[in-house]
């Protein structure tokens, strides 16, 4: 059977780039996203030196995660954004993409998703709002949630009490390190 599936967000964003071509391009060739902080005042701060991540294009919405599912052949798609324009025109681009994919803008209904990602910044606050009405979420749905911080966050605790199977940032995280190894030819498990 093939899963339903449901993107609530997303976005990366490198300070060596923020294409894939872009990335891997200044990777390569030793280009440094490391300098001196401009995006804020770091007075209070013990160090001047960061790596920013500046993004000068249109809002991302981070499309990677739905175009990586719709690549990976799942059933359907629902995109959810607080800003519906986004995922009009999300769904829109995955349609063209992926032309027998059923790709929707909108929240799905109750129980019709077999997997649900957060990728919002929804959840890295202790009072922020959770990304999505837990009680709609059944029995052994997969929730995902890109934040990092903290590990386990409140939207994937109460999913957690729910019965669902959590999948946290950090996971998202080591593997998308493990899958950049792999690309540029290394064997290696770069977590070990």
């Amino acid at each position: 059977m093939r899963r339903r599936v449901v993107v609530t967000g997303m976005g990366v964003v490198s300070p060596i780039g923020s294409t894939v071509a872009t990335f891997t391009e200044n990777l390569l060739t030793g280009v440094s996203g490391v300098g001196p902080i401009t995006l804020f005042d770091p007075a209070a701060l013990p160090t001047r030196i960061a790596a920013e991540a500046r993004w000068d294009g249109p809002p991302l919405a981070d499309r990677k995660i739905a175009f990586a599912l719709a690549a990976g052949g799942v059933a359907a798609l629902s995109v959810h954004d607080l800003d519906p324009a986004k995922a009009v025109q999300l769904a829109a681009d995955l349609q063209r993409a992926h032309p027998a994919l059923p790709a929707r803008a909108g929240a799905p209904r109750p129980g019709d998703f077999d997997l649900l990602v957060n990728a919002t910044p929804a959840g890295m606050r202790p009072d922020d709002p959770l990304p999505w009405p837990v009680e709609e979420l059944r029995p052994g749905t997969i929730v995902g949630d890109v934040t990092t911080k903290p590990e386990i966050t409140p939207f994937l605790a109460a999913a957690r009490e729910r019965g669902c199977a959590v999948l946290a940032g950090r996971d998202m995280v080591e593997g998308q390190l493990a899958a950049l190894f792999r690309f540029f030819g290394f064997d290696v498990d770069p977590l070990r």
